[in-house]
């Protein structure tokens, strides 16, 4: 029939040999190999090759008396259910008390936090409070403005750090090349077993970030522990994540970025996976658009190692709901010549184990193999969302907590 291609990889007895593949389909196998490198690189492929081609960063052992005078900063908005027990695990941190300085700012705060913190005023809680809420940002900024010392810490409410956080994430800026540094985040739920996405999921993001240390300049940090040097912060809009810009533009200037896993914080997991998805949505479109504000870092030629860190762990990771439907196209288009038959067929068993994942969605445990696609899939779709709130200009201006 003219033009129509008949399938690829048939052959034409009659002229005795197979047939030439046409336009179109020489299009989609393009595009199918250059979506599946896509994929493969952002979740494979750079890891690898930080793993392979990147050398360990060799660090000098720091004294262990060094112990700088620290700022410690907790933004709280309606936090009452847990700045006080915040609040005490601050208090009774392993380091010298007159080195370290607390300030909690109340962000519009409606309900007891502030009667809590003022109950800890006594004891050396500095409070700022905020008649209506501005955000995260600009709250840590205020902070920084009012405090005094020379490491600036900052933390959230829900946090709970480990008794020798505080000593093993500063002990960092005794090198005067170091600017930031981040701590570990661990999700806990009291009383029970680690939830499956701190198994799987946290397990490669922490592995990755371990990979990315070798390169000193890590594409956001922990926002619940992460320390900056005084003279290296930057003050940024009130619409911008910190945790992820901050680290970037520290880097930006020179100045190296580390992450210590032995300082942790820990907190509990979300309620359930409704939750883990609105709050991945509103965290990509957040950083869509604080990415968009702040695109020079993206420039290879200015900033090589930060905008490739960038582009294949946060830019290919957003994109990559976008990428899986290019290449289950693709695979659909190339089907009936055969060729990609064991691909199709594997992506269908990836969507319908992400759907039994769906369904079981609720049960406390749900085997691995199921699990992993119905995150991954979570994730996707939270992504897509997201982009589209930052392009369209409904992402949230503010981070409130999803509490």
């Amino acid at each position: 029939m003219e033009g129509k291609c008949p399938p690829y990889g048939d052959s034409l007895y009659s002229l005795g040999k197979q047939r030439s593949p046409c336009f179109e389909e020489i299009t989609m196998i393009v595009l199918w190999w250059a979506a599946a490198i896509l994929l493969f690189l952002s979740f494979a492929g750079y890891p690898l090759f930080l793993l392979v081609f990147v050398r360990k960063v060799e660090r000098h052992d720091c004294p262990s008396d060094y112990q700088p005078h620290v700022s410690l900063i907790i933004p709280a908005r309606n936090e009452a259910g847990v700045i006080e027990a915040k609040l005490c695990n601050t208090l009774a941190l392993e380091y010298p008390r007159d080195r370290l300085e607390i300030w909690v700012v109340s962000d519009g705060s409606v309900d007891d936090t502030d009667s809590i913190i003022r109950r800890f005023e006594s004891e050396g809680v500095n409070k700022i409070r905020f008649e209506e809420s501005r955000g995260k940002t600009e709250a840590q900024n205020e902070a920084v403005r009012r405090s005094r010392n020379e490491i600036l810490l900052f933390s959230d409410a829900n946090a709970m750090y480990d008794q020798q956080a505080v000593r093993k994430l500063t002990r960092h800026f005794y090198h005067s090349d170091v600017g930031c540094v981040s701590g570990q985040l661990l999700y806990e739920r009291l009383g029970g077993p680690p939830d499956i996405e701190e198994t799987v999921y946290w397990r490669y993001e922490k592995g990755l970030k371990k990979l990315e240390n070798r390169i000193e300049a890590i594409p956001g940090v922990n926002g619940s522990i992460y320390a900056v040097r005084r003279s290296d912060y930057v003050f940024l809009e009130p619409d911008i994540i910190s945790d992820f810009i901050e680290p970037l533009e520290i880097a930006r200037k020179g100045k190296k970025v580390v992450y210590e896993p032995e300082a942790l914080s820990i907190e509990p997991p979300p309620v359930n996976l409704c939750q883990e998805f609105r709050r991945k949505r509103r965290i990509v479109s957040r950083s869509v658009r604080s990415l968009l504000s702040h695109r020079h870092l993206m420039n290879p030629f200015q900033h090589p190692m930060i905008a490739a860190s960038l582009f294949f762990h946060k830019v290919l990771r957003w994109m990559s709901p976008l990428i899986m439907l290019v290449l289950f196209a693709a695979t659909l288009s190339l089907f009936s010549g055969g060729r990609f038959r064991i691909a199709l067929i594997l992506q269908i068993l990836f969507l319908f184990l992400g759907a039994l994942g769906f369904l079981f969605r609720n049960k406390r445990e749900i085997p691995t193999w199921i699990f992993v696609p119905y995150y991954v899939l979570l994730l996707g779709a939270a992504s897509l969302l997201g982009m589209y709130d930052a392009f369209t200009g409904r992402a949230p201006q503010v981070w409130t907590p999803s509490r």
